[in-house]
């Protein structure tokens, strides 16, 4: 949607002309359309977010059967998004993704993923209790990381590292 001042300024009303003026109408117009840009990218991230908890809670899927282990990562670091950005009185936590090529794996999805979660958030814990102890140059020299690997063990075993 294109908004227009064609009317108003095609309009002989020197009272709506002056008050576009006085409100800087034209300004007004394109703040909108960022602001309208912006409330759609918070609105898609809200959703991501929102489709993650569902894929990580799996409230629907209690039962044994076969998934894709990278979803349920993907979907545990994105919930734990907050804790890994850079904050005013802590470093970013860099993760490092090494995905290999894996089948769907038959488990228990939600209980899974709060394994996954668990893990994380210890490692996360882990890595801000040792920063306390780093100086700002050691922590610039040698950023905290987490790396994910996965990989096939045998024919029959997967593997999260």
């Amino acid at each position: 949607m294109t908004i227009s001042t064609e009317y108003i300024n095609g309009s002989n009303d020197t009272e709506v002309q002056a008050l576009a003026e006085e409100i800087d109408l034209e300004f007004l117009m394109e703040d909108l359309q960022k602001m309208l840009a912006s409330i759609k990218m918070g609105t898609d991230r809200i959703r991501n977010i929102v489709l993650s908890l569902r894929n990580f809670s799996r409230i629907d899927e209690a039962e044994f059967k076969a998934v894709d282990l990278h979803d349920g990562i993907k979907s545990t670091l994105l919930i734990l998004q907050h804790r890994l950005k850079e904050k005013p009185e802590r470093p970013a936590i860099v993760v490092i993704r090494d995905y290999g090529n894996l089948p769907q794996v038959e488990c228990y999805p939600g209980q899974l993923n709060q394994v996954l979660m668990n893990i994380l958030v210890n490692a996360i814990d882990a890595l801000e209790e040792a920063n306390a102890n780093r100086t700002d140059q050691e922590i610039e020299a040698n950023p905290s990381q987490i790396s994910i690997h996965t990989s096939m063990s045998n024919s029959q075993s997967v593997e999260i590292a």
